[in-house]
């Protein structure tokens, strides 16, 4: 597992229960930005017909730091940044049936109202493109930053030994390289952390 026993836990618990044994070697970390407060003006002006775009528990993590009110709720990429939404006390308005970006923005639909979009620093630019296509204006501020872990040489040996590596992310399939993971079969959150892992 390349990414934290805690952030991972329902990923572990469900591979556990399969029987199989989990190393965890998380090879990459998370820090947040400071909350800028012309991020907490821009939400509280959106109104009814705007969103609020989170696209992992990250964002959800630098919205609450905010201390905002949202006006219509937020729409989110997947279920479990919905629950840690829903868990900060906010109304989840849409949750698209693929955990995608580009999905994301085809289930949003056409629109003319504003979006803010909770983004980290290395997020690709599928949803804002995509809700830009759909007429919608994108205001993104990257939120957090990803970096690198070093893990030390012990379980790093112990990784390399497993019959198989999970990526939740493109940034834990380059974290795996640049740490000196083994060339493993390799399973991942979704299509593009494949491309990442490839």
């Amino acid at each position: 597992m390349t990414r934290s026993a805690d952030r991972a836990h329902q990923l572990v618990d469900l591979v556990c229960a399969a029987g199989a044994d989990v190393v965890s070697v998380p090879v990459f970390g998370v820090v947040l930005r400071p909350p800028d407060p012309a991020l907490a003006t821009a939400i509280n002006g959106l109104t009814p017909s705007d969103l609020v775009a989170v696209t992992s528990v990250n964002g959800v993590r630098a919205l609450s730091a905010l201390n905002v009110t949202l006006p219509s709720g937020l729409v989110a990429v997947g279920g479990a940044t919905a629950d840690a939404a829903r868990s900060a006390g906010f109304q989840v308005r849409l949750v698209p049936a693929k955990q995608t970006a580009a999905a994301l923005a085809e289930a949003v639909g056409p629109g003319n109202g504003r979006v803010v979009f909770m983004a980290a620093a290395a997020a690709g630019p599928d949803l804002q493109a995509g809700l830009e296509t759909l007429g919608w204006r994108v205001d993104r501020h990257d939120v957090y930053d990803t970096r690198l872990l070093t893990p030390d040489q012990r379980s790093m040996v112990a990784a390399n030994r497993c019959d198989l590596v999970a990526f939740t992310s493109g940034s834990t399939a380059r974290g795996w390289v640049e740490a000196g993971g083994a060339r493993l079969p390799a399973v991942s959150i979704g299509p593009k952390t494949s491309a990442v892992a490839r």
